[in-house]
């Protein structure tokens, strides 16, 4: 469970500027049950009401067709191994107000992250994930790592084709160096610049036998198109060992360049992360990482996102703050933004630019209007999910999107609309629909 693995620290930003009220209310009554339903300006509708639990998800928006695609793992009900759930591993779609058929690529154990990205051309998916062959195994590595590849699943017509992209890490290793290591693929990010060309990025922990290995750990990329893939070394952590490379995100930037952020964690595969690091694809390969913001937990990690405008932005909580910076050439950068700071909340931030109107916006769970309410207290009765935007140079007052809450994935459809791909989130008094998966699209 993603949420029992939160600290919650305090800490004060020294940016903040006062509301104003977003558009669309705030929303009545408990919203969006079984069937779906209407609350602040959204419609909400449950693209899976058999999902359970909160493993990792991921969205991609193709505005131009009002069409959202959301991977997603659920528990399949079975366990090849005692005592091992198996999941599925499943994608849905919403398009223009319908809900597709839920398809599933595969069954797994390991959720170590998850991308969705649209081909510009066929617009049809490819999902980024820990895959490859279980390893029970003869000479197995590792028993607990049933799932060890960097692997892609393409879609045709309604068949799913998964491909290990890369089954050995050391690719940052000195020329010359045996290709070793063999749990690669974890915490994928995924994109396609607008002539196809994939960048697929994803962390290398070695052989994961001890914590050397986690703080050595390298952040790799296969580049090119599907089927014709080449290595790259983003970041080398073998002599500094600072843990980084756990929970990637991509976006585009300018020039259709790629802009990689993730956070550091030098103990485990999966676990509190700690600050954002910013990469960037540029022609000439990749740039030296930045660290843009500090924090001491990054939950559900941090958030990128670039705007001709804007510029580069990005969003993370910083214990008790949800704070954003921007920065206009991606090398200097504004002073930091508090987006919310009251309460107990802006927690598993996501953040998406509106391209139309030059605004960012961020979708966030509020646990209790109360100050220092643990993760593990939050109650149904003063859980919700929110939304908020930064309009004439300020943030504005959080829009309730859900009072069911949720763990969400922000996007922008046509005419700047938001939508919203969440997860019911867990509370301590009511545990019969946490993971259910939902989707809120802005009227």
């Amino acid at each position: 469970m993603l949420r029992c693995s939160l600290v919650m620290v305090a800490f004060v930003s020294a940016c903040s500027a006062p509301p104003v009220s977003d558009d669309g209310g705030t929303g009545g009554g408990r919203a969006g049950g079984s069937g779906g339903g209407s609350a602040g300006g959204f419609t909400i509708v449950e693209l899976d009401p058999a999902a359970r639990g909160l493993f990792p998800m991921a969205m991609a928006v193709d505005a131009a067709e009002d069409r959202v695609v959301v991977a997603y793992f659920t528990p399949k009900g079975t366990q090849t191994v005692q005592a091992i759930d198996d999941l599925n591993l499943n994608v849905v779609e919403w398009k223009s107000g319908v809900v597709s058929a839920v398809q599933t690529i595969r069954f797994m154990q390991r959720t170590a992250g998850l991308a969705v990205a649209l081909h510009p051309t066929t617009k049809e998916p490819t999902v980024a994930f820990l895959g490859g062959p279980d390893r029970l195994l003869p000479n197995a590595p590792s028993v607990y790592w049933f799932q060890h590849d960097a692997s892609l699943a393409t879609r045709s017509g309604s068949t799913w084709t998964e491909v290990a992209a890369a089954t050995l890490g050391d690719v940052c290793a000195p020329a010359g160096s045996p290709m070793g290591a063999s749990i690669v693929g974890l915490w994928p990010a995924l994109r396609f610049d607008a002539s196809g060309r994939a960048i697929f990025a994803y962390r290398d922990i070695h052989f994961a036998q001890n914590t050397t290995d986690y703080t050595g750990s390298d952040v790799e990329s296969m580049e090119g198109t599907l089927g014709a893939l080449a290595p790259r070394c983003v970041f080398a952590g073998f002599d500094t060992k600072p843990g980084r490379g756990a929970r990637l995100m991509m976006t585009a930037g300018p020039n259709d360049e790629t802009v990689l952020v993730y956070d550091q964690n030098v103990k485990t595969a999966d676990g509190s992360g700690e600050d954002v690091v910013l990469q960037r694809r540029t022609a000439t390969g990749w740039t030296a990482p930045q660290v843009v913001l500090a924090s001491p937990n990054t939950m559900t990690g941090p958030q990128v996102a670039w705007d001709s405008l804007e510029g580069y932005a990005v969003a993370v909580v910083r214990g008790s703050v949800l704070s954003y910076r921007r920065s206009a050439d991606g090398t200097t950068w504004d002073a930091e933004e508090t987006v919310v700071s009251s309460g107990s909340g802006g927690w598993y931030p996501s953040l998406a630019m509106d391209l139309i109107n030059h605004e960012p916006s961020i979708a966030f769970y509020d646990c209790s209007a109360s100050s220092n309410v643990g993760v593990t207290a939050c109650t149904t009765s003063s859980d919700s999910l929110k939304v908020t935007r930064k309009g004439g140079g300020r943030w504005q007052t959080p829009l309730t999107v859900d009072v069911e809450g949720g763990v969400p994935k922000l996007g922008i459809l046509s005419n700047g609309r938001r939508v919203i791909a969440y997860r019911v989130a867990n509370t301590m008094d009511d545990t019969s629909r946490t993971g259910v998966l939902k989707l809120a699209v802005e009227r």
